[in-house]
């Protein structure tokens, strides 16, 4: 017994120790205005972090509904591409023409469909001036066609988005 009587009284030291500490220690008393005052503008910070943070879930969704269906559009275009590649090819026999002449009509019903959601083509031709940001060079040729750095010849159609490239167009570059 007389162990644990030494090491209460040693806890004993120690606490009075620490609320000496304590009582050293003077904090600023604060009136209540000032603590009102506080309230109130921790209050409007958190209000204006509540608004940035509903603003923020907005202009995401907004994104998301606008930009959602790009996806889908990557997957469909390449389908479209050789589908329009198919219908453009030479041919003489009066049977496949008359299913070009069908294929037409879906390729046409196509493109409304994608006009509609805001899918566009972008507009490339020979001549045009190269630009990163809507054309892929695929490969850069020496030709007398055209200036150097226009484009040669268009290999694949482009397609945006709205605004937004969701498909380059790939070109030859005069070099």
């Amino acid at each position: 017994m007389a162990k644990k009587d030494k090491v209460d009284d040693k806890q004993t030291v120690v606490e009075e120790k620490e609320i000496e500490t304590v009582k050293e220690v003077e904090l600023p008393i604060k009136d209540d205005k000032q603590i009102i005052e506080e309230l109130k503008n921790e209050i409007l910070m958190m209000k204006a972090n509540e608004q940035n943070v509903a603003k923020m879930f907005k202009s995401e969704i907004a994104s998301s509904k606008k930009f959602g269906s790009a996806d889908l559009a990557r997957d469909l275009i390449p389908v479209i591409d050789m589908l329009k590649a198919v219908v453009n090819s030479p041919t003489s026999s009066p049977e496949v023409q008359n299913y070009l002449i069908g294929f037409n009509m879906l390729i046409s019903q196509i493109d409304q469909a994608l006009a509609s959601n805001k899918i566009t083509l972008i507009q490339t031709k020979q001549g045009d001036d190269f630009d990163m940001y809507l054309h892929q060079a695929i490969e850069i040729v020496e030709t007398d066609k055209v200036a150097s750095g226009k484009i040669v010849e268009v290999v694949a159609n482009g397609y945006k988005l709205h605004d937004r490239v969701i498909k380059h167009a790939n070109v030859r570059v005069a070099k």
